[in-house]
């Protein structure tokens, strides 16, 4: 039963982490690097467009690079109570007592794993310069 709950938790927060990211880079402007064949008009955009960009691999790293880092600025805040729990699910990592690490690292790696996938996943015709 714990575990389902842990699992459950782990799911709504990282969810809920993502959602975050997702709205502040919504919040910024973009780069405009793709000006010319997007109508970007956040970083968010953006960045969809380039995670989903096959040729350019540079855009994509630097989109990756982006949700990481916006990632980290939402799971830096976080408890070491919490952290170890989504530990739990996500490393196999524990301390001398047996316990999971509070390894934020791990965490920020889920969300911004989410947040790309969201961006990859995001059908981006809106943004498409006719």
């Amino acid at each position: 039963m714990e575990d389902r709950l842990i699992l459950d938790f782990h799911t709504f927060r990282r969810n809920e982490l993502a959602d975050q990211v997702v709205a502040a880079m919504q919040e910024v402007l973009p780069g405009g690097l793709f000006e010319d064949r997007a109508n970007c008009q956040t970083l968010w955009d953006e960045a969809c467009w380039a995670i989903q960009e096959p040729e350019d691999l540079a855009a994509q790293r630097a989109a990756s690079d982006t949700i990481e880092q916006f990632a980290t600025a939402y799971t830096d805040g976080i408890s070491t109570a919490e952290l170890r729990l989504h530990a739990y699910l996500l490393t196999d990592d524990t301390d001398e007592t047996g316990l999971p690490f509070a390894d934020a690292a791990a965490l920020t790696e889920d969300i911004a794993d989410l947040v790309r996938e969201r961006a990859a996943g995001r059908d981006l015709s809106d943004l498409e310069i006719l």
